[in-house]
C-alpha cells in the first residue's frame, strides 16, 4: 500500500512538472532559448574554428527569424545570409523559429474569440428570456 502511494505522488509529481515545463515553453518565448542553445550545440565545431561564427551571430539570426525581419549579418565565405552556412538542422531550427514567430499570437487570439463568441451567446440568451417573460 505505501508502495503504491508513493507511486501515484511520484506520478503526480511529473505530471506536474511536464505540465507547468511545458506551459513554460509554449505561453512564455522560452522556446527562443531552446532554439539558440540548440544551434550552438549543433554548431559548436564551427564556433570553435571559426573566429566569424559567434554566439552573438546566432542570437542576432534567430531573433530575426522569431521576427519575420529578414535580417541577417552575412557570413564573409557566402554571398547569403549568415544561416546559409549552418548545417541543415540548424536551419531546420530557423525554419521553425520563423513558422512560431509568424503565429506566436495565434493561441491567445483563439482564446479571445472564443471568450468574444461566448459572452455573445450569453447576451442572446439573456435577450431571448427577458422577451419570454
Amino acid at each position: 500500500i505505501l508502495w503504491k502511494k508513493a507511486r501515484d505522488q511520484v506520478i503526480l509529481y511529473a505530471t506536474k512538472i511536464w505540465y507547468h515545463s511545458s506551459a513554460l515553453l509554449l505561453r512564455n518565448n522560452m522556446w527562443i532559448v531552446v532554439i539558440i542553445l540548440l544551434i550552438c550545440l549543433i554548431e559548436q565545431q564551427k564556433m570553435a574554428s571559426d573566429p566569424n561564427f559567434t554566439f552573438m551571430k546566432i542570437l542576432f539570426e534567430v531573433v530575426s527569424a522569431f521576427g519575420n525581419v529578414g535580417s541577417s549579418l552575412g557570413h564573409p565565405s557566402v554571398s547569403a545570409s549568415f544561416s546559409a552556412v549552418f548545417s541543415p538542422v540548424s536551419k531546420l531550427l530557423i525554419i521553425l523559429t520563423i513558422i512560431l514567430g509568424r503565429h506566436r499570437g495565434f493561441a491567445g487570439s483563439m482564446r479571445d474569440q472564443e471568450e468574444h463568441l461566448q459572452r455573445e451567446d450569453g447576451d442572446e440568451d439573456d435577450h431571448i428570456m427577458g422577451s419570454a417573460k
